[in-house]
């Protein structure tokens, strides 16, 4: 296949579309901040809030966690991320995996600029390592948090 037909391969979605590659939906995800999400399983809605998004990885060995408005999404959780427009919310995007879907709601001013470092929560900061692990290194970092020095 010549080196163009393998370009025009790649997806180009704007505004709507189905996402599908795990590295492709963390870098949506990444930069959106303040979020409302709701949980919903066989089409009822379980759960729902307001919280910040403080981590999104892409491996093998954590899960998704939504907690004390906190949400840290681990892309390999889900089968594809659907982007949409709504009547109510500009823009939503669900994570779905099978009878489960996600769907997070990026606050306006999300959009507007991704916040400076140093504007972020103190808690947070420490969850924004996540941001830059790959599978391989998620590997190393987490077989070697048990460990202990005898020393």
């Amino acid at each position: 296949m010549e080196e163009r037909e393998q370009r025009n391969q790649l997806p180009c979605i704007v505004d709507e579309g189905i996402v599908y590659q795990r590295k492709d939906m963390a870098r949506i995800l990444r930069d959106l901040g303040q979020v409302r999400y709701v949980d919903y399983y066989l089409g009822v809605e379980r759960a729902s809030g307001e919280g910040y998004l403080a981590s999104v990885t892409t491996n093998n060995q954590s899960g998704t966690v939504i907690v004390n408005g906190r949400l840290y999404i681990n892309t390999s959780c889900f089968d594809f991320l659907q982007i949409g427009k709504g009547q109510e919310d500009p823009v939503f995007l669900d994570l779905v995996d099978g009878e489960r879907i996600i769907r997070i709601i990026p606050f306006p001013e999300a959009a507007d600029a991704p916040r400076p470092r140093a504007a972020i929560e103190p808690s947070i900061q420490p969850c924004l390592f996540d941001r830059y692990l790959d599978e391989t290194l998620a590997e190393v970092y987490l077989d070697d948090e048990g460990d202990e020095d005898d020393d």
